[in-house]
């Protein structure tokens, strides 16, 4: 993508389906499902509309995506900033977080147990960055996005139909980990 236009140069996806043949199940798993149906039942018609739905959809630009990894920098660099943790602070992994009714899990499915910002860096680890945004707090987290011109976003984002940019629970989510998602407009 060109970072001044939004121009998308290449974007991809890795299922298996065949533009060629649409009407083909791509997943075996659902393809061995429906052989097993009555082809003029209620129920098979539904299974093979929602499996072609699925496949039929381009991830890259459907799908709901965290910004993960991205933010975590700006989070931790935020919060050092603003003296809501310091280098010796430790938080815990346990692989995964609640927060209010959303659960957020680790990449890793082994606990990293306790960090400090650079292990947690290193390791990647969404439940401590979601911990140190929560220490920061939703207020100082939109003057960073308004530092690190975040309101501005959707200028740079890729000019794709029905997409939209979002800031989603702004108020009621602690958590800069878990702000921006690029989401279908339905």
């Amino acid at each position: 993508m060109n970072p001044k236009t939004g121009q998308i140069y290449a974007m991809a996806t890795s299922d298996p389906y065949d533009p060629n043949e649409p009407a083909a199940i791509s997943d075996e798993k659902t393809a061995a499902g429906l052989a097993g149906l009555d082809e003029n039942s209620n129920d098979y018609k539904q299974k093979q509309l929602d499996a072609w739905s699925l496949q039929w959809k381009n991830k890259a630009v459907s799908e709901t995506y965290n910004p993960g990894s991205v933010f975590k920098v700006i989070t931790g660099a935020s919060a050092l900033e603003e003296k809501a943790i310091t280098l010796n602070d430790t938080f815990g992994c346990g692989t995964q977080i609640q927060v209010e009714d959303t659960t957020f899990h680790c990449w890793s499915t082994t606990d990293h147990g306790s960090q400090d910002l650079a292990q947690a860096m290193l390791n990647s680890c969404n439940p401590v960055f979601i911990q140190i945004g929560m220490k920061l707090g939703s207020e100082k987290v939109l003057s960073v996005l308004q530092c690190v011109r975040f309101q501005r976003a959707d200028r740079y984002r890729p000019r794709l139909r029905n997409q939209i940019l979002s800031v989603c629970r702004l108020a009621t989510w602690p958590c800069s980990a878990c702000f921006f998602f690029i989401r279908s407009d339905k």
